[in-house]
């Protein structure tokens, strides 16, 4: 267990019936459990040994942790973006 999660029990301990601490740590408690996933995948992004492989850990990522900063970061450092729709819509591109 992290320690932002012992963190937020002993939160909970503190105040036991106040709702509203109840609502925050059940909330953090879930992007805590994110971040581990993310985590876990940019650990694999990290030994993988092609673009091919780094492409396939982060489209294989749920949705939900796709759009996670730390996932567009690694894409965008990855695989560059040639094409836009803007510059296609202006004729900007040959």
């Amino acid at each position: 267990m992290c320690w932002e999660a012992l963190h937020l029990k002993e939160c909970s301990r503190i105040y036991p019936k106040n709702e509203g601490i109840k609502k925050i740590v059940k909330t953090l408690s879930r992007e805590i459990k994110k971040l581990g996933k993310i985590d876990k995948i940019c650990e694999k992004i990290k030994e993988a040994e092609t673009k091919e492989e780094i492409k396939k850990l982060i489209d294989s990522a749920p949705d939900e942790l796709r759009s996670h900063p730390k996932l567009v970061h690694l894409r965008n450092i990855h695989f560059v973006k040639k094409k836009s729709w803007y510059n296609i819509h202006h004729n900007r591109i040959n």
